[in-house]
């Protein structure tokens, strides 16, 4: 299993009725009355401007009683409900998930779960330090798995360029028990010309057979819908460059000139366009 091991699958499934039941306790704990009003009064409009006003993981553990991971388990619940409603690739909102997903392994930090899903949600094209932060804890605490060095050499090599670190950790996944057979060719195909995109496809969709968390799953096939179109558009723009022997001057002109019907929309909510600079598709956020 890759983004939940048996152990966590059970203890979970074991502690989710206590969660319920001692939510309203937890609660009780963490906050006096007045300023869960406060919360509960301006929850829908700060949660997304605001960073999430989370306790540090001393103070939780001070009044939790020992019992540290439960209290994971129930800030975990609290995180993909967040990401629920507001993922978004803005610095802001990523700042925000990494501060759950890091008081979630703080509280456990065995919780391996906490790590893959960093590892996938959080990196972009702009920001991935985030991500890799979160990786190189997991490395850490979790020296047995081997998907937090998967997932660090995926980041190395789509966002960050770095080809030799992401060959490392490739190679390192690869060394650890029950990885996956693609994943010991990945090193190999690293070192070929084989495309940034072909690469990440090839990854997601031998990742997306072995998923059984359903949550992960679906961003899973977000992550293929969005390598999809990253590589229509680029053979657009190939084909573009073939036939009128220069670079397009954005991808709607592809449509004006009747190579592409209409430019794809990305499953994440952000927008296609043509980096002259870079010359590459690349995303950005849509203007509002």
């Amino acid at each position: 299993m890759i983004f939940a091991n048996t152990t966590i699958l059970n203890n979970f499934s074991k502690k989710i009725i206590l969660i319920f039941l001692i939510s309203f306790l937890s609660i009780g704990i963490f906050f006096n009355q007045n300023y869960l009003n406060k919360i509960n009064a301006d929850l829908q409009i700060k949660i997304y401007k605001l960073p999430p006003n989370l306790p540090s993981a001393k103070t939780v553990k001070s009044n939790i009683f020992g019992y540290d991971n439960l209290a994971a388990d129930w800030y975990w619940i609290k995180t993909i409900q967040y990401i629920g409603e507001h993922h978004f690739d803005d610095h802001q909102n990523n700042q925000n998930i990494f501060n759950f997903l890091n008081l979630v392994t703080d509280l456990d930090p065995h919780f391996a779960t906490a790590y893959y899903f960093g590892e996938i949600i959080l990196p972009n094209e702009e920001e991935s330090n985030l991500a890799i932060q979160l990786a190189i804890k997991g490395l850490y605490n979790r020296p047995d798995t081997w998907q937090i060095p998967y997932y660090l050499g995926y980041i190395y090599y789509f966002y960050r360029e770095d080809y030799e670190k992401a060959t490392k950790y490739f190679e390192l996944a690869a060394q650890k028990p029950k990885v996956l057979t693609s994943a010991k060719r990945l090193a190999a195909e690293l070192r070929s010309k084989t495309g940034r995109h072909e690469i990440a496809l090839m990854m997601w969709q031998n990742l997306a057979k072995n998923i059984e968390d359903d949550f992960t799953y679906q961003e899973a096939k977000k992550r293929i819908t969005r390598e999809l179109n990253f590589l229509t558009l680029e053979n657009d723009v190939k084909i573009f460059q073939t036939k009128f022997n220069r670079d397009p001057e954005n991808l709607t002109e592809l449509i004006t000139t009747q190579v592409l019907q209409k430019i794809p929309s990305d499953p994440f909510g952000l927008r296609y366009f043509w980096d002259a600079k870079k010359k590459r598709v690349r995303l950005e956020l849509p203007v509002s």
